[in-house]
This record gives C-alpha cells, structure tokens and sequence, in this order.
C-alpha cells in the first residue's frame, strides 16, 4: 500500500498493479490499518524526503480510502496522528494532497473532533497555522 504512492513510476507501478490484482479496494485499507498505519509513521520519520514523500502519500490515501469510516472514533483517532505528522514540515512539490486530505479528514471525522477532543483541539491548532502560512 505505501510503495503503490512512490514518487518513482518505476517503483511505484509494480506495487500498484499487485494491490489492485491481488488486494483491492478500501476494506483491505480498513482490515490492515494499524499495519498501514505503524509502516507510514515510521516512514515519515525517515532520513530520506523520498520515503518522506510516499508516506504522505499514503497517508492521504488512507484518509481517501476509509471516507466515511473516519467518523468511528477509533478509526479517526488511529489516524490523525499519522496525518498530523504527514502534514508537518516545510512545503514540497504535492503536499496539496495531504492538505486536500486534511479538509477530508475534517468533513468525515467529523463527529470525533467537534466534541471537544484532544483530536479537536490539535485541528483547530494545525488549521489556523496552514492558513497563516503562505504557500
């Protein structure tokens, strides 16, 4: 799942024709994500902005796949703090994506950040800084 989000076409292209013949769709992205989840995070933390880069990647892409699974609040507390961590840093040719992936994140986990969670705050926190800085 993360190598199919590679910068690299040749790279990327062979693990995305092998998840789209032998995985599939957004259930598999439910049934393994805290797998997804530990692989992304620990790829953000990278040396190389490359591996950086894909882990955002896929992380905006985990956001795309689950939709509307994010409003379980299990589900969007798993992931916020990938999302978070993809979403930090200095700005790089696509980062739109993760940003794109964000506002999806806020429509869809709706329910979990609007109760006044921890979650919430950190939302609030992130949105009013991205908005501050000029792209």
């Amino acid at each position: 799942f993360v190598a199919k989000h590679d910068t690299d076409e040749h790279v990327r292209d062979p693990f995305e024709k092998t998840w789209q013949d032998h995985v599939g769709g957004p259930r598999a992205v439910s049934l393994y994500l805290s797998e997804i989840l530990h692989i992304v995070s620990e790829r953000l933390d990278s040396q190389s902005w490359a591996i950086k880069h894909t882990a955002a990647f896929a992380a905006a892409a985990i956001v795309t796949s689950l939709d509307s699974s994010l409003d379980q609040t299990t589900t969007a507390e798993a992931v916020w703090p990938v999302l978070e961590k993809a979403l930090g840093g200095k700005t790089w040719d696509g980062k739109e994506t993760v940003l794109n992936a964000f506002v999806k994140f806020t429509t869809n986990a709706k329910s979990t950040w609007q109760h006044g969670s921890v979650i919430g705050e950190k939302m609030k926190v992130k949105a009013s800084m991205r908005l501050a800085q000029p792209f």
